[in-house]
């Protein structure tokens, strides 16, 4: 028969959960630096992406194919330069781990980025090496289902990264 003897001096129990910040405070100038990169990316990227969708709108009667493509970029590096607040607050003020889901999956649904810029990639390809083929697959029909298959195969697959992490 095994006993096990607990040392109470060596056990570190307190009753409040501690924040990453007070985790990381022997380290602050890494968050700090950290901090300033997020909301330099936040506060240039956010008006450059709605200069992006505004030209869009502004010229959608002379639009190209590409721009939904374009478009959906647009918004994703929005929802991307909003993270840094949310950010912010988790690290600083809360304790809990369910904003870190929400993160998580802001910063899955970047990952779809390399899939649009797959497809303009490959849009241009056939604009150029084989344009009577591009002149009959303009169809824009057909390019935003592109979109929804791919903003629905990130969502299948963050929803199951989330719940794998809740199993763990």
């Amino acid at each position: 028969m095994e006993e096990f003897h607990i040392n109470s001096s060596s056990f570190n129990y307190t009753d409040r959960e501690e924040t990453i910040y007070e985790q990381c405070r022997h380290m602050p100038t890494v968050l700090i630096w950290y901090l300033t990169l997020q909301f330099i990316n936040m506060f240039l990227g956010i008006p450059a992406n709605l200069m992006v969708l505004w030209h869009i709108h502004k010229n959608r009667s002379d639009s190209s194919t590409i721009d939904i493509y374009i478009l959906q970029l647009a918004v994703l590096d929005v929802f991307f330069c909003l993270i840094p607040p949310l950010e912010l607050t988790n690290i600083v003020f809360l304790t809990t781990s369910s904003t870190w889901y929400v993160l998580r999956f802001f910063y899955g649904m970047k990952d779809t980025s390399p899939l649009f810029l797959s497809c303009i990639c490959l849009d241009r390809y056939i604009a150029v090496l084989h344009p009577i083929t591009f002149t009959r697959l303009k169809d824009r029909h057909a390019k935003r289902l592109t979109c929804c298959c791919h903003f629905l195969l990130q969502l299948l697959r963050k929803r199951g990264y989330c719940r794998e992490e809740a199993e763990v």
